[in-house]
């Protein structure tokens, strides 16, 4: 893992130069070290890569104009090697990856995986449930043939709901003018759609989609990506904000896609607890998902910031070998997220 400082900075008007000062000690204005690195005049981020875990830095910025420098205020940053992880995301709900529990049964059949943020579990004994398989050295769970697993404490996510947002690597097989559904909750009563994570629907075949109803009565809307993706591993970011009547949806760390007045109205979900939760397949058995899934994360009543939502794909990309998959210029292209 590569230790680095990660720096991001407004400047207004127009510079010969930009110089970026980091020591270990408090950095004196009438006495300025050698700037560690010089940028041009319209730089606004920098990645320092030559750096140490568990030091302060002392870091400073100046703008030069002519003979004339302008210095900003001085931060001091703690490097931390500590890798960062969904988990902590202050708004997540759960996280199903290749670090939670997973009960295997006799028939090599998965008939639990375990949350491990709050421990719910999905399950699912019998013959039609997922099994085990790799992607990068990660345990992943692999569907076909209408397999899913299921699990009925999840279903709390629903409950009089502001905002939802999900996360899910996968990779799905199956092509077609349907709903494939990665992770589908129901409206409470019924078997409808309430928040489903897809990848793919007959209005956006075979692309990384999202929709849901707050009450029953209400019409489903979505939102979706524009390209395909089929036989892929794919990171996908969702977010539906019922409160402000917006939706959102990000792969593979690109330019998001968004979408206002869904509903054309605000308001949260009904107050009461969803009647399904499941992966791989919708509630009432009319779709399915083909293929495999790594991760599947969700939220409630908040949403990652945009700082977040960039860790969130790097921790995917670099948990899976992924990083081919993000943009050229994304933050965590080459190096992994820390906290």
């Amino acid at each position: 893992m590569t230790n680095r400082l990660e720096l991001n900075w407004n400047l207004d008007g127009f510079v010969d130069e930009q110089r970026y000062y980091c020591s270990e000690t408090p950095i004196d204005e009438t006495n300025l070290p050698a700037p560690k690195s010089v940028f041009t005049n319209n730089t606004r981020s920098y990645t320092d890569t030559a750096i140490e875990s568990d030091k302060t830095y002392y870091i400073r910025l100046g703008a030069v104009k002519g003979v004339n420098e302008k210095l900003s205020s001085e931060i001091s940053v703690k490097a931390s090697s500590q890798l960062f992880d969904p988990i902590n995301i202050s708004s997540l709900f759960s996280i199903m990856d290749h670090e939670s529990n997973v009960l295997i049964g006799s028939n090599g059949k998965v008939q639990e995986w375990e949350d491990r943020k709050a421990g719910y579990k999905f399950k699912n004994n019998a013959a039609d449930s997922p099994t085990a398989s790799t992607l990068s050295d990660k345990r992943v769970l692999s569907f076909s043939s209408s397999q899913l697993i299921g699990g009925s404490d999840f279903s709390s996510i629903r409950n009089n709901a502001s905002i939802l947002w999900g996360f899910a690597v996968y990779n799905c097989t199956n092509s077609g003018q349907i709903d494939k559904p990665v992770l589908y909750v129901s409206i409470s009563g019924n078997t409808a759609g309430g928040f489903c994570l897809q990848a793919g629907s007959p209005s956006f075949i075979d692309k990384p989609f999202i929709y849901g109803r707050r009450v029953t009565a209400d019409g489903w809307r979505g939102i979706g990506d524009g390209s395909s993706k089929l036989n892929t591993w794919v990171m996908v970011y969702y977010e539906l904000d019922f409160a402000n009547d917006s939706g959102k949806i990000i792969v593979n760390g690109g330019v998001p896609v968004t979408s206002a007045n869904l509903w054309g109205n605000k308001r949260n979900t009904e107050a009461s607890n969803a009647t399904y939760a499941v992966i791989g397949k919708s509630a009432n058995g009319f779709a399915q998902f083909d293929g495999s899934i790594a991760t599947i994360c969700t939220g409630r009543n908040g949403v990652p910031t945009t700082a977040e939502i960039d860790k969130l794909f790097g921790w995917a990309a670099h948990s899976y070998a992924l990083t081919t998959s993000l943009p050229a210029r994304h933050p965590y292209k080459t190096i992994g997220p820390t906290i």
